[in-house]
């Protein structure tokens, strides 16, 4: 059951040494809908998906969880970090282990070894990420795609509310980016998805909401006409 609380930066910034790479003076991440991280290269969109994500300690402020019962911070409360799911960029892992056998070590680590539950989540993603036809199959044989699927698969595990993934669709041929998009935005109907991308016209389609990183700061925005004309003439001037 997905909790209608909200993953909330509050006066968030990242420092290295002296230098402030990022702030986020303040942003509400909602209970549900799909928010597309945009920005020139280099500009801070994979910084800003580890710090939501909590896997980077900020250097002011602070990561909270609101909802009905009031504000925890996640640096405070272990316990809200089972919300939360990163996929990073690269696949990490045991690559001899088979695709099923992967998933299950982590929803029993999810599901605090409760094999009865991990063993139905685990059915559950398989068939939602449609990986039944490679379950018995060792990841180190899984072309670039199969992998992205299995990634998303495992942050599904645990049923978390809000997702942080990091290109989930870069290295997809057209078939497999479309499928990609179709699932994160079911996903995103019942859940919170933030994502980054590269590919600025067809991942605009899908969000609910922007968040633009510019600049060392993060602007949120509804998707327009004239905040898309506004990205493509950036990503142009970094061509």
């Amino acid at each position: 059951m997905i909790n209608k609380g909200a993953l909330v930066a509050d006066k968030l910034a990242y420092r290295r040494g002296e230098q402030e790479l990022l702030r986020i003076d303040a942003l509400s991440i909602p209970h549900q809908g799909l928010g597309l991280v945009v920005g020139k290269n280099g500009a801070g969109k994979s910084l800003l998906l580890h710090l939501l994500a909590g896997r980077l300690a900020p250097s002011d402020g602070q990561l909270v969880y609101r909802d009905e019962v009031g504000l925890r911070s996640f640096q405070i409360d272990v316990a809200l970090r089972d919300l939360v799911r990163l996929l990073p960029d690269l696949w990490v892992g045991d690559a001899s282990l088979t695709v099923a056998h992967h998933l299950e070590q982590l929803a029993l680590v999810y599901h605090h070894f409760d094999k009865a539950k991990a063993t139905t989540n685990v059915q559950h993603v398989i068939k939602q990420v449609r990986l039944s036809p490679l379950k018995d199959k060792p990841i180190k044989e899984l072309s670039f795609g199969e992998k992205k699927r299995l990634g998303v698969a495992g942050v599904l595990l645990g049923e978390p509310q809000f997702l942080f993934l990091d290109e989930p669709l870069t290295g997809l041929d057209g078939e497999q980016a479309r499928k990609m998009r179709a699932l994160l935005q079911g996903l995103g109907a019942k859940q919170a998805v933030v994502m980054s991308g590269h590919d600025l016209v067809q991942d605009c389609k899908l969000a609910d909401y922007l968040l633009w990183v510019k600049e060392r700061r993060v602007e949120y925005h509804l998707p327009s006409k004239e905040i898309f004309a506004q990205l493509q003439q950036e990503m142009l001037a970094d061509v």
